[in-house]
Protein backbone atom coordinates (compact mmCIF):
# COMPACT_ATOMS: atom_id res chain seq x y z
CA UNK A 1 0.00 0.00 0.00
CA UNK A 2 1.69 3.47 -0.88
CA UNK A 3 1.39 6.20 1.35
CA UNK A 4 -1.31 7.70 -0.67
CA UNK A 5 -3.37 5.27 0.04
CA UNK A 6 -2.25 4.96 3.57
CA UNK A 7 -3.19 8.77 3.88
CA UNK A 8 -6.78 8.27 2.49
CA UNK A 9 -7.32 4.88 4.92
CA UNK A 10 -6.47 6.93 7.66
CA UNK A 11 -9.04 10.05 6.70
CA UNK A 12 -11.17 8.07 6.23
CA UNK A 13 -11.40 5.64 9.19
CA UNK A 14 -11.22 9.58 10.93
CA UNK A 15 -14.13 10.61 9.17
CA UNK A 16 -16.27 7.33 10.13
CA UNK A 17 -15.08 7.92 13.61
CA UNK A 18 -16.37 11.44 13.84
CA UNK A 19 -19.85 10.38 12.04
CA UNK A 20 -20.61 7.73 14.14
CA UNK A 21 -18.94 9.77 17.69
CA UNK A 22 -21.63 12.78 16.29
CA UNK A 23 -24.49 10.24 15.81
CA UNK A 24 -24.37 8.50 19.04
CA UNK A 25 -23.77 11.90 20.98
CA UNK A 26 -27.59 13.03 19.51
CA UNK A 27 -28.51 9.79 20.56
CA UNK A 28 -27.71 10.26 23.78
CA UNK A 29 -30.59 13.32 23.51
CA UNK A 30 -33.14 12.28 21.32
CA UNK A 31 -34.57 9.32 19.51
CA UNK A 32 -33.49 7.49 16.61
CA UNK A 33 -36.26 8.64 14.57
CA UNK A 34 -35.61 11.89 15.40
CA UNK A 35 -32.67 12.24 14.52
CA UNK A 36 -31.67 13.06 10.33
CA UNK A 37 -29.06 12.67 8.35
CA UNK A 38 -28.41 16.73 8.00
CA UNK A 39 -28.60 16.29 12.11
CA UNK A 40 -25.69 14.19 12.16
CA UNK A 41 -23.81 16.18 9.66
CA UNK A 42 -24.26 19.07 11.48
CA UNK A 43 -23.17 17.85 14.61
CA UNK A 44 -20.12 15.98 12.92
CA UNK A 45 -19.59 19.34 10.72
CA UNK A 46 -19.34 17.50 7.42
CA UNK A 47 -21.60 17.81 4.41
CA UNK A 48 -24.05 15.33 3.81
CA UNK A 49 -21.85 14.37 0.92
CA UNK A 50 -19.20 12.85 3.22
CA UNK A 51 -21.43 11.19 5.15
CA UNK A 52 -23.21 9.15 1.88
CA UNK A 53 -19.48 8.60 0.86
CA UNK A 54 -19.34 6.10 3.58
CA UNK A 55 -23.26 5.25 4.10
CA UNK A 56 -26.12 4.79 2.69
CA UNK A 57 -28.57 6.09 5.87
CA UNK A 58 -28.07 6.66 9.46
CA UNK A 59 -29.22 2.75 10.25
CA UNK A 60 -26.02 1.61 7.94
CA UNK A 61 -23.72 4.17 10.36
CA UNK A 62 -25.65 3.22 13.59
CA UNK A 63 -24.36 0.10 12.32
CA UNK A 64 -21.45 0.73 11.87
CA UNK A 65 -20.83 2.30 15.23
CA UNK A 66 -21.97 -1.03 17.15
CA UNK A 67 -19.08 -2.97 15.04
CA UNK A 68 -16.86 -0.26 16.63
CA UNK A 69 -17.59 -0.23 20.40
CA UNK A 70 -17.98 -4.57 19.94
CA UNK A 71 -14.35 -4.39 18.20
CA UNK A 72 -13.18 -2.28 21.21
CA UNK A 73 -15.06 -4.16 23.97
CA UNK A 74 -13.32 -7.20 22.04
CA UNK A 75 -9.81 -5.66 22.36
CA UNK A 76 -10.10 -4.72 25.92
CA UNK A 77 -10.88 -8.38 26.42
CA UNK A 78 -7.90 -9.19 25.66
CA UNK A 79 -6.29 -8.12 28.33
CA UNK A 80 -7.97 -11.06 30.66
CA UNK A 81 -7.09 -14.62 31.70
CA UNK A 82 -9.09 -16.95 29.96
CA UNK A 83 -11.21 -18.34 33.80
CA UNK A 84 -12.19 -14.55 34.24
CA UNK A 85 -13.77 -13.62 30.68
CA UNK A 86 -17.46 -14.52 30.67
CA UNK A 87 -17.76 -12.22 33.79
CA UNK A 88 -15.36 -9.59 32.17
CA UNK A 89 -17.46 -9.42 29.11
CA UNK A 90 -20.40 -9.04 31.26
CA UNK A 91 -19.14 -6.38 33.42
CA UNK A 92 -17.91 -4.34 30.50
CA UNK A 93 -20.65 -4.82 28.52
CA UNK A 94 -22.70 -3.10 31.37
CA UNK A 95 -20.51 -0.68 32.44
CA UNK A 96 -20.84 0.53 28.79
CA UNK A 97 -24.73 0.09 28.61
CA UNK A 98 -24.96 2.09 31.74
CA UNK A 99 -23.06 4.84 30.24
CA UNK A 100 -24.89 4.73 26.98
CA UNK A 101 -28.04 4.15 28.50
CA UNK A 102 -29.93 7.34 26.53
CA UNK A 103 -28.38 6.72 23.61
CA UNK A 104 -29.32 2.81 23.80
CA UNK A 105 -32.81 3.65 24.82
CA UNK A 106 -33.28 5.65 22.44
CA UNK A 107 -32.27 3.43 19.62
CA UNK A 108 -34.47 0.67 21.22
CA UNK A 109 -37.70 2.77 21.49
CA UNK A 110 -38.03 3.16 18.28
CA UNK A 111 -38.63 -0.76 18.03
CA UNK A 112 -37.20 -0.81 15.08
CA UNK A 113 -36.46 -4.41 15.12
CA UNK A 114 -33.54 -4.98 13.04
CA UNK A 115 -31.73 -2.88 14.34
CA UNK A 116 -32.27 -4.31 18.26
CA UNK A 117 -32.09 -7.13 16.72
CA UNK A 118 -28.95 -6.35 15.60
CA UNK A 119 -27.72 -4.76 19.12
CA UNK A 120 -28.64 -7.96 21.31
CA UNK A 121 -26.56 -9.97 18.20
CA UNK A 122 -23.33 -7.91 19.27
CA UNK A 123 -23.70 -8.04 22.65
CA UNK A 124 -24.92 -11.81 23.02
CA UNK A 125 -22.02 -12.49 20.50
CA UNK A 126 -19.39 -10.65 22.83
CA UNK A 127 -20.31 -12.34 25.78
CA UNK A 128 -20.70 -16.21 23.75
CA UNK A 129 -17.30 -16.53 22.32
CA UNK A 130 -15.89 -15.21 25.65
CA UNK A 131 -17.88 -17.35 27.35
CA UNK A 132 -16.88 -20.40 25.22
CA UNK A 133 -13.96 -19.98 26.52
CA UNK A 134 -14.51 -19.75 29.80
CA UNK A 135 -16.73 -22.55 30.29
CA UNK A 136 -13.80 -24.80 28.08
CA UNK A 137 -11.26 -23.23 30.78
CA UNK A 138 -14.29 -24.71 33.22
CA UNK A 139 -13.59 -28.09 31.40
CA UNK A 140 -16.49 -28.81 29.33
CA UNK A 141 -15.63 -30.17 26.02
CA UNK A 142 -16.03 -29.01 22.11
CA UNK A 143 -18.46 -29.82 19.95
CA UNK A 144 -17.83 -34.07 20.77
CA UNK A 145 -20.09 -33.79 23.43
CA UNK A 146 -23.89 -33.54 24.21
CA UNK A 147 -23.31 -30.19 26.49
CA UNK A 148 -20.31 -28.42 24.98
CA UNK A 149 -18.34 -25.67 26.06
CA UNK A 150 -19.87 -23.63 22.77
CA UNK A 151 -23.39 -24.88 23.43
CA UNK A 152 -22.95 -23.60 26.82
CA UNK A 153 -21.49 -20.12 26.15
CA UNK A 154 -24.44 -19.69 23.76
CA UNK A 155 -26.78 -20.28 26.47
CA UNK A 156 -25.57 -18.06 28.93
CA UNK A 157 -24.76 -15.11 26.19
CA UNK A 158 -28.72 -15.37 25.18
CA UNK A 159 -30.07 -14.98 29.25
CA UNK A 160 -27.32 -12.59 30.16
CA UNK A 161 -28.43 -10.56 26.97
CA UNK A 162 -31.99 -10.58 27.58
CA UNK A 163 -31.14 -9.90 31.29
CA UNK A 164 -29.16 -7.03 30.60
CA UNK A 165 -31.91 -5.59 27.91
CA UNK A 166 -34.49 -6.58 30.77
CA UNK A 167 -32.41 -4.26 33.41
CA UNK A 168 -32.02 -1.24 31.08
CA UNK A 169 -35.74 -1.11 30.53
CA UNK A 170 -36.46 -1.14 34.06
CA UNK A 171 -34.27 2.36 34.56
CA UNK A 172 -32.66 2.95 37.24
CA UNK A 173 -34.36 0.92 39.91
CA UNK A 174 -31.37 -1.19 39.95
CA UNK A 175 -27.95 0.33 39.51
CA UNK A 176 -25.05 -1.43 37.75
CA UNK A 177 -22.76 -2.84 40.60
CA UNK A 178 -26.48 -4.90 41.83
CA UNK A 179 -26.76 -6.24 38.18
CA UNK A 180 -22.99 -7.15 37.87
CA UNK A 181 -23.42 -8.83 41.29
CA UNK A 182 -26.40 -10.84 40.29
CA UNK A 183 -24.67 -12.00 37.30
CA UNK A 184 -21.52 -12.57 39.06
CA UNK A 185 -23.60 -15.02 41.81
CA UNK A 186 -25.58 -17.05 38.46
CA UNK A 187 -22.52 -17.70 36.86
CA UNK A 188 -20.44 -18.64 39.84
CA UNK A 189 -23.28 -21.01 41.56
CA UNK A 190 -23.74 -22.71 37.84
CA UNK A 191 -19.98 -23.31 37.64
CA UNK A 192 -19.62 -24.86 41.76
CA UNK A 193 -19.23 -28.60 40.46
CA UNK A 194 -20.27 -31.13 43.06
Amino acid sequence: MNSQNIKEDIRSQRTKKILYQAFFHLLEQRSLKDITVNDICKEAMVHRTTLYKYFDSKYALLEYGVHQVHKELMDQLQEFPPENLQLAACDLSIDYIDTHKNAILHVIEESFTPTLSFLLDKLNGLIAHHGEKHWKSMGYPDFSSPVSSQIIGQFFAGGIAAFILWWLQKGDSIGKEQIKQYLHEIIQTVEKKD
